[in-house]
């Protein structure tokens, strides 16, 4: 953990170095308290009878050098990650000259050391502006695994691998590389302590929606896994996926993704129901997408205030996608038609055509102008924005393979 030994005393009389965390303070504070509490514990302890008195007496009254900076009684400075010197057997050699190393530096080393220490997992808090939520479940940890389907020849993207339980899963199978993009930078140390010693482990410190994700050669990633943030889902699902007009080329084999339940709901619903939406429309005609398994909120660390679920999207391949000119008629007439999604399609179509004339192409697209924009699915929606734009060859709106 910690290769210096640090004199709590000294950290808190010693001005910090700029750019020290106020929850650096905090901690040496915190377990100065300790080692106060500590040697209180066994003063009252050496006023006793019996063994337990006799070695609280050997330790409050072990010998401390000339000039040491450690507090009287605690034998040796307390190193954190190895426990407190009452409970850490005889005293390291030459830990006081070590002690006044660090106090002649000025105290920069120890306030280093505790920052150091500070951006490891276990004095990281989830952080609210970040969206985390710590997936803790090793149930749905093993399933997001097992519908990633990796292979030797994988190399994997993870966005937010946050503390790295699902990193630490993903290491754990036959893949050729590992990329991850982390935005959090107290979680970047952790991650390249933790993780560092393996070669296939590469970690990105910055924005996912901003950093370059390679999309050619050989060092191109060929599946996401992502427990995605929620307050960037959208943006980020248009990253990675891309939309009808411009779809992510070329696309990835296969994106498991951990979002929120309506989310999920609306990008996998049924036409007729009541999640179907143009959400649901587009990323259908991009890929093909599933439900794996629900996540409620007991399943991370802290609990969120909604359900999740795991989602896996299988992209189309360049071939089988709709083409640009489809695709920039449909996109507007998805979002005209289901900005008002109770109204009925005579209403939301009026103006495009004579009605008459929108009663024909309607009715040759297989379209009842009655329904309303959920009650169609994508084949319906192709057929009617092809009858809206005869100057389109048909050839455009052609249907995605299987889609």
């Amino acid at each position: 953990m910690l290769p210096t030994p640090i004199s709590w005393q000294a950290v808190l009389s010693t001005r910090a170095p700029v750019g020290t965390s106020c929850r650096a303070r905090w901690l040496a504070s915190s377990w100065l308290q300790i080692d106060s509490a500590v040697r209180l514990g066994c003063a009252r302890a050496a006023s006793g009878q019996g063994a337990r008195a006799a070695r609280a007496r050997a330790i409050s009254t072990r010998a401390v050098p000339a000039r040491s900076p450690w507090p009287p009684g605690l034998g040796r400075p307390w190193t954190p990650g190895l426990g407190p010197s009452w409970a850490s057997g005889p005293r390291r050699p030459g830990a006081s000259r070590e002690g006044e190393e660090v106090m002649a530096a000025g105290g920069q080393a120890m306030w280093k050391s505790v920052r150091r220490w500070f951006m490891t997992f276990s004095g990281h808090r989830a952080r609210h502006r970040f969206g985390q939520h710590w997936l803790v479940d090793a149930a749905v940890l093993d399933q997001i695994v097992a519908a990633a389907g990796l292979q030797p020849h994988d190399r994997v993207l993870e966005v937010g691998p946050g503390r790295g339980a699902l990193t630490e899963r993903l290491l754990a199978c036959k893949l050729a590389a590992l990329e991850a993009i982390e935005l959090d930078r107290d979680l970047v140390a952790g991650l390249k302590q933790r993780f560092g010693p393996d070669p296939r482990f590469q970690l990105i410190e910055g924005d996912a929606l901003r950093v370059p994700i390679e999309r050619q050669g050989p060092k191109a990633c060929t599946k996401v896994v992502a427990n995605i943030p929620y307050n960037i889902t959208g943006p980020l699902l248009q990253r990675l996926v891309g939309s009808l007009e411009a779809p992510l080329t070329p696309p990835f084999e296969r994106l498991v993704l951990l979002v929120q339940r309506e989310v999920g709901e609306r990008i996998r619903a049924q036409p007729g129901t009541s999640a179907y939406a143009a959400l649901s429309v587009r990323m259908q005609l991009l890929g093909h997408c599933r439900l794996v398994c629900p996540v409620p909120p007991r399943c991370f660390k802290p609990a969120p205030k909604v359900d999740s679920e795991v989602l896996l999207i299988e992209p189309l391949a360049a071939g089988s996608r709709l083409s640009a000119a489809g695709a920039g008629v449909l996109d507007p007439l998805l979002r005209r038609c289901f900005a008002s999604r109770r109204k009925m399609l005579r209403n939301t179509l009026a103006g495009l055509l004579p009605a008459e004339q929108l009663q024909c192409v309607a009715g040759a697209a297989g379209v009842d102008l009655a329904a309303r924009p959920q009650d169609l699915s994508p084949s319906r929606w192709l057929a009617l924005a092809a009858g809206l734009n005869p100057a389109i060859p048909p050839a455009a709106f052609a249907p995605p393979a299987d889609g």
